[in-house]
């Protein structure tokens, strides 16, 4: 009996490490997605500190004013620049998140032909087996019988 093999399998191998690929990155993508976000939030909580740095001063110098006016222009700046990011990281993921489901779905579709072939193998191999069996019963019953005609053909010529 020829053991199972599927003529597909190194396709579905490939296409397997290509969504382990696929994944990885969409991780890294999220990954770079949340290290935007928290420092997005770091950006304003460093520029609300400022702001009450500055306030709970007793005297104010212009030089603070000047420094706090700086930060806020930085804040905004930063912000500007992070919220793009941001946007850009979550079409990135989007998309990434989209070829993921896609290979995925090629990989399925893969491993289920695989299960398919494997079911149909399977059906043929017992029924080899069963056949097997059979020719193996007839074969035993022949050689029984031989045998018998042969004592039978012994005994009757014996005196």
């Amino acid at each position: 009996m020829k053991r199972f093999a599927f003529s597909l399998d190194r396709v579905l191998r490939w296409r397997t490490t290509q969504l382990r690929l696929a994944e990885s990155r969409l991780e890294q993508l999220q990954g770079s997605l949340r290290q935007t976000e928290a420092t997005l939030a770091q950006v304003a909580v460093d520029r609300d500190r400022a702001l009450a740095d500055v306030i709970n001063r007793p005297v104010l110098e212009s030089t603070d004013l000047e420094g706090l006016e700086n930060i806020k222009q930085y804040a905004v700046r930063e912000t500007d620049r992070l919220r793009k990011l941001r946007v850009r990281f979550l079409e990135e993921v989007q998309t990434q998140a989209a070829e993921v489901r896609e290979r995925r779905r090629q990989a399925q579709l893969l491993e289920k032909l695989r299960e398919k072939r494997h079911a149909e193998w399977e059906v043929l191999a017992d029924a080899e087996l069963r056949q097997l069996a059979d020719d193996s019963h007839l074969s035993k019953l022949v050689r029984e019988s031989l045998e018998a005609d042969a004592r039978n053909e012994f005994d009757s010529t014996s005196p």
